[in-house]
C-alpha cells in the first residue's frame, strides 16, 4: 500500500500551477525565446547606436580637422519643394501663380470633360 502522505500530494499533477505539466513547460520555454530573442534585438541596437556613435565621432574629428566641411543636413526638409511660394506669402493668402506649361490644367478645370471636378 501506498503511504497515506503519497496518495495526498498524487492530486498535485492535475492542478494548473504544477511545474511538470507539458502546458507550464511549454510556457516556460516559450517565455525564455521571447526573453532571448529581445536580449538579441536589443544587444543588435546596441551594436547599431554604438557603430552610428563612431561613425558621427570619426565625423566631428574630420570636421575639425578642417577635412570635411560641415553640412546642414535638415536643411533640405525645409526648403519648399519646386519653388512654391514662400510661407509668408502662403499664409498672407496670396494667389499662387502656376509655372508655364499649366495652362491645360486651367482649362480642364473649367471645362466640362470627364473627370474634371476630380483635378
Amino acid at each position: 500500500a501506498a503511504p497515506p502522505l503519497a496518495m495526498s500530494l498524487a492530486f498535485l499533477s492535475k492542478k494548473g500551477f504544477h511545474t511538470a505539466t507539458l502546458r507550464n513547460q511549454e510556457r516556460v520555454w516559450k517565455a525564455e525565446q521571447a526573453k532571448a530573442d529581445e536580449d538579441r534585438k536589443l544587444a543588435e541596437l546596441r551594436k547599431e547606436i554604438e557603430d552610428e556613435r563612431q561613425v558621427e565621432e570619426l565625423r566631428q574629428m574630420q570636421e575639425s580637422a578642417g577635412l570635411v566641411k560641415r553640412s546642414e543636413r535638415l536643411d533640405w526638409m525645409y526648403e519648399v519643394p519646386g519653388g512654391g511660394p514662400s510661407a509668408e506669402d502662403y499664409l498672407m493668402g496670396k494667389a499662387a501663380e502656376l509655372p508655364k506649361g499649366k495652362e491645360d490644367v486651367k482649362a480642364a478645370n473649367s471645362s466640362s470633360a470627364p473627370g474634371a471636378l476630380w483635378l
